[in-house]
């Protein structure tokens, strides 16, 4: 492995691996429920870079080890004052700059907040039957999503940014994989055109 990638493993808040032309990149912190710190975004960030500057790498999967994808940001990390914004590839590693070649976030469990915007950074989404995705209504003006949600709105189904100019809460509770499959925000696994 080269250097990013040890660096970024050495941490132990992202682990990284090579497997036949895919890097894999785990968010390594179950405990917090992968919640997003300095060294998760730095982690990813490196990881990023590796799976662009490599030659032999073709795509990457990016999956969370334990019962959540991401819980967002680490909430005690930053207001301990800790960064949790990469400088060069914005929140979580990804959410400003996602990598030149494909990324595939493997979902299982919660992705909340900002982990929901690492999910809609990502090239394509692969969901397990246990996955739930959410994104907390806005309280104000000034706290805005990163960038990435509009992404997510393609015409169909509930969106986040049509309920929030209504003032009106999209669901009871986030979506699941199914859910998520039937409006067109996940594949359910049958290739195009397959009979």
């Amino acid at each position: 492995m080269s250097s990013a990638a040890d660096s970024s493993a050495a941490s132990g808040d992202v682990l990284v691996r090579r497997e036949n032309g895919i890097l894999i990149v785990t968010i390594n912190r179950p405990d917090q429920r992968n919640a997003v710190n300095g060294g998760v975004s730095s982690g990813i960030a490196g990881a990023l870079d590796l799976l662009d500057g490599s030659s032999d790498l073709r795509v990457g999967v990016l999956h969370g080890n334990g019962s959540a994808f991401c819980a967002g940001m680490d909430l005690k990390a930053f207001a301990a004052g800790e960064q949790v914004r990469d400088p060069s590839r914005g929140f979580g590693g990804i959410v400003e700059r996602p990598p030149a070649k494909p990324l595939i976030a493997a979902v299982e469990g919660w992705a909340l907040g900002g982990g929901f915007e690492i999910v809609l950074a990502c090239d394509m989404v692969t969901a397990g039957k246990g996955a739930r995705f959410g994104a907390p209504p806005r309280r104000s003006r000034s706290s805005r999503p990163t960038g990435r949600w509009p992404k997510a709105s393609s015409g169909s189904g509930p969106t986040w940014s049509r309920c929030s100019r209504r003032r009106t809460r999209p669901r009871a509770s986030p979506p699941s994989a199914s859910v998520a499959t039937r409006y067109g925000r996940t594949d359910d696994g049958r290739l195009s055109g397959a009979q």
